[in-house]
């Protein structure tokens, strides 16, 4: 499970570390706009469930993001090639629920 898990566009950047610790990072980008959001993941059948530290989920995160996405239970399932939210994650940059290939 553990890895590098990444969705990029031309402009826009979303990548997901899953460490062995069952702790994650989530990183987005959008030129300016970006963010990382740290929290821990634990693992169910075929989906992958990320919780933000609690600061994420009351704290704004400053002046280049205007919101944190909502990690609270957050799923994702897995998939052949890597996975993928089953929901569209908003960053307040933009929003994305493509599939994240493993690196």
């Amino acid at each position: 499970m553990e890895g590098i898990y990444y969705a990029h566009g031309r402009i826009v950047s979303s990548e997901l570390r899953i460490k062995s610790d069952n702790q994650f990072e989530y990183f987005y980008r959008l030129g300016a706009c970006q963010s990382t959001v740290y929290g821990k993941w634990e693992l169910g059948e075929k989906i992958l469930i990320l919780t933000a530290e609690e600061s994420f989920l009351e704290d704004p995160p400053g002046d280049l993001s205007p919101f944190y996405p909502r990690f609270d239970q957050f799923e994702w399932k897995k998939r052949r090639r890597g996975l993928r939210p089953t929901r569209e994650i908003d960053t307040g940059c933009f929003k994305i629920d493509k599939l994240h290939r493993k690196m």
